[in-house]
């Protein structure tokens, strides 16, 4: 009996090991995608800080700049293997005051990659 007990114990005990590797190593690439519906908003403020200035062509030192990035994704132009998200930034000097603010620049990206590997697609 205690021979029987030995063997399936090891038996379990070597199933729950492979288990956990497949676990660890080969679900996450199986299951983990990135999302279609993405939207995610980044506010990032900087005080003295330096950048010519595209209205008067001069340098503005000391100025407290805010970005505001907006990443949304386009469900509509994505699949189930490719992923399709916009980016918009703008950039704005707030030092006069904090809404909206003196436009810098302003930056828009449509970037196409693989839902699970995250490799850009033409």
């Amino acid at each position: 009996m205690r021979r029987i007990l030995g063997v399936v114990l090891t038996g379990l005990g070597a199933f729950f090991l492979v288990l956990a590797l497949l676990f660890h190593f080969y679900l996450p690439g199986q299951v983990i995608k990135f999302p279609l519906n993405e939207y995610t908003v980044t506010d990032l403020t900087g005080t003295n800080v330096t950048y010519f200035s595209n209205e008067t062509f001069t340098e503005v030192t000391g100025a407290t700049v805010r970005a505001v990035s907006t990443v949304q994704g386009d469900v509509a132009a994505g699949s189930s293997s490719t992923a399709v998200w916009n980016d918009v930034t703008g950039v704005f000097d707030i030092t006069s005051g904090p809404s909206p603010g003196t436009p810098i620049s302003y930056t828009s990206e449509r970037i196409a990659f693989d839902r699970r590997s995250g490799l850009v697609q033409n």
